[in-house]
């Protein structure tokens, strides 16, 4: 039996725009959401960069060093989590070619789901 996944809302950031919020507590260690999208090359990731960058927006996640996901494209609400170096509450883990966010400590209602950026999942242990 699959393991259901905590609810979340769309809420305004103070860190910019939108951010993603939890709508129940989440227990540290367990798996929060997953990114999805439009699977991408790493030469049309990179065109896409450019564009997003101009917009100051960045909805692109590296999964390995060819393959790129864009979460606009066929997304889900995981691309509204934000970054913070310092207050991170989920971090990224590649799991059979697929990026799941999982809480790196135990998580409140109501607090908003933060990633450190610069933080490189492609060297994170597969799971």
């Amino acid at each position: 039996m699959k393991k259901r996944l905590p609810k979340m809302e769309i809420r305004k950031s103070k860190y910019g725009g939108f951010g993603l919020f939890t709508a129940e507590a989440i227990e540290g260690g367990s798996r929060v959401i997953d990114y999805v999208g439009e699977k991408l090359d790493m030469r049309e990731g990179k065109r896409r960069e450019r564009f997003y960058d101009s917009i100051g927006y960045q909805p692109l996640f590296d999964v390995t060093d060819k393959l790129v996901i864009d979460g606009l494209i066929g997304g889900n609400e995981s691309r509204f989590i934000n970054h913070s170096a310092k207050k991170a509450n989920v971090e990224a883990a590649i799991e059979r070619g697929k990026v799941w966010f999982y809480a790196n400590r135990d998580i409140a209602r109501g607090e908003e789901l933060l990633l450190d950026l610069r933080s490189n999942p492609q060297q994170s242990v597969e799971r």
